[in-house]
């Protein structure tokens, strides 16, 4: 298989950072980009010096797609998994959670361990094999070397090695250009726990059903893209095979991948009949999220809302890779991670340091309000024009004109109805019972659920309470049997 230009001048740069005397590089390329052949072609060049190499991989899905990469270039090696026979092979691949359990009795020793999904590394399953190999070279491959905590991997890693942005692999045609259209509705995010630096499971399937996203998302996959290949993200397992169902009751062909009641070998099945073209609709939860390839997916549905731009950059990569016939790659997101994270293809700094969460990370994002396409501001004139529809935005009128406006410069003119700053401020400050928020609620054109929150914030709770919602009870046992999908075993877990 030859190598794109990039890719050689990637293992170039490996083999220098070695030879300058790093003992542990990592290379971040873009999901899409290639890292598997990459390495494959790393451990080649390993091997045939006579270096012992151990593939780490935390998901079968990887296990299968690596070997393939292995056996197009002709190589010889071992899998460390369940119902893999052991092998002497001086190249091995090795499941993270089957090797963490052999330590003690493993023969194997890897004079270089490569690390795919290197952004994981630091997690303590992944840190007892690293410390147990504590001789041998890394090195680390990731789309995404940044973790949910801002934390870096200075700890395992010592030079970062950057391919090209997923902007250059779209413009030279090694991706697939992306379009991005939003839902009408937004997800309340305020309303939404946060456990363990991301929104809460739970309570974010919550509001998606309390808000009707759920059945949007229906909507709008029939509405831009009917029978087209689609991975929906969802937040959890409920709401995995919750959404199968809807979209099956809609008439498509949907299952849900998830790590429950699911065999190995029902997943593998799954994403070849997503490919094959036997499943219009795979919804899962993090088993798709990372590794997996599967070129013929045009669309990615985004309803799992997130604080991490590594989670949001694995789930949109999925679609990015080129396929025969495949125009662009179409986000559908439901959840407003767009908005929190940037564009797909928006350039982003990389470091191996340990920075603070990049709150101006999507400034330059721009919602259509006519088709609800999302799209990268070009410039800070007015008017925005819509790229998909050509509708012309200007800011909000009020009176004030919209010749020769920009982002810094409005000019304001007088208005009858138009209510400064202080007066607003003054307005609430007079405010002493729920009925005078209400009312200055609607005198200033707020929505209901803000008289709610300064009414609780008022009388000093530290929990302020939505509004009163009429909740749709959401009954997926029911909703599966009206779909006629097997109810899966939940009590059943496989490695």
């Amino acid at each position: 298989m030859e190598l794109r230009p990039y890719q050689t001048k990637a293992i170039d740069e490996l083999r220098a950072a070695y030879k300058e005397g790093c003992t542990s590089p990592v290379l971040q390329l873009p999901t899409g980009g290639g890292k598997t052949i990459i390495f494959c072609n790393v451990a080649k060049l390993a091997i045939a010096k006579g270096n012992n190499v151990l593939i780490l991989v935390h998901r079968r899905e990887l296990i299968t797609q690596t070997c393939k990469d292995l056996e197009m270039l002709g190589m010889d090696y071992g899998v460390i998994a369940p119902k893999f026979k052991e092998t002497k092979c001086n190249l091995q691949v090795a499941s993270v959670q089957t090797l963490v359990r052999r330590l003690k009795t493993i023969k194997f020793k890897p004079t270089l361990i490569i690390i795919d999904e290197a952004h994981h590394s630091v997690a303590a399953t992944w840190a007892k094999i690293l410390l147990h190999f504590h001789e041998a070279k890394l090195l680390g491959v990731t789309a995404t070397p940044e973790r949910l905590d801002g934390r870096g991997l200075e700890e395992y890693f010592d030079k970062l090695i950057l391919g090209p942005s997923v902007k250059y692999l779209i413009e030279n045609s090694f991706l697939s250009n992306v379009k991005v259209f939003t839902v009408p509705v937004c997800l309340s995010r305020e309303l939404i726990k946060i456990k363990d630096g991301d929104f809460s499971a739970s309570d974010s399937v919550q509001q998606l059903e309390d808000a009707g996203i759920n059945g949007d998302a229906v909507t709008e996959y029939t509405k831009r893209c009917p029978n087209k290949p689609a991975i929906v993200f969802c937040c959890n397992i409920k709401h995995a095979v919750g959404m199968a169902a809807l979209f099956a009751q809609a008439g498509y062909k949907a299952a849900s991948l998830v790590s429950k009641g699911v065999s190995p070998e029902q997943r593998t099945q799954m994403i070849e009949d997503l490919g094959n073209g036997n499943l219009d609709i795979l919804t899962s939860v993090d088993i798709v999220s990372e590794g997996t390839n599967i070129p013929i997916v045009e669309t990615a549905i985004l309803l799992r809302p997130t604080e991490s731009l590594a989670i949001y950059l694995q789930q949109v990569g999925r679609i990015l890779r080129k396929y025969p016939g495949k125009e662009f790659a179409l986000v559908i997101d439901c959840v407003g991670n767009v908005s929190t994270h940037g564009m797909p293809q928006k350039d982003r700094e990389w470091s191996l340091e340990t920075t603070a969460k990049d709150k101006e990370k999507a400034k330059s994002v721009f919602t259509c309000e006519n088709c609800f396409a999302v799209f990268e501001r070009p410039s800070t004139q007015w008017p925005v024009v819509c790229p998909e529809c050509g509708h012309e935005h200007w800011p909000k009128d009020n009176g004030r004109s919209k010749e020769g406006l920009t982002v810094d410069l409005v000019e304001v003119v007088e208005n009858e109805n138009f209510i400064t700053p202080l007066e607003k401020t003054k307005l609430i400050a007079k405010a002493s019972s729920r009925k005078d928020f209400i009312d200055v609620g609607k005198k200033l054109g707020y929505k209901p659920g803000w008289a709610f929150y300064k009414w609780n914030e008022f009388q000093g709770k530290s929990k302020p309470l939505a509004p009163p919602v009429k909740r749709k009870k959401f009954n997926i046992s029911e909703i599966m049997r009206q779909a006629g999908i097997p109810e899966p075993d939940w009590t059943k877990r496989e490695d």
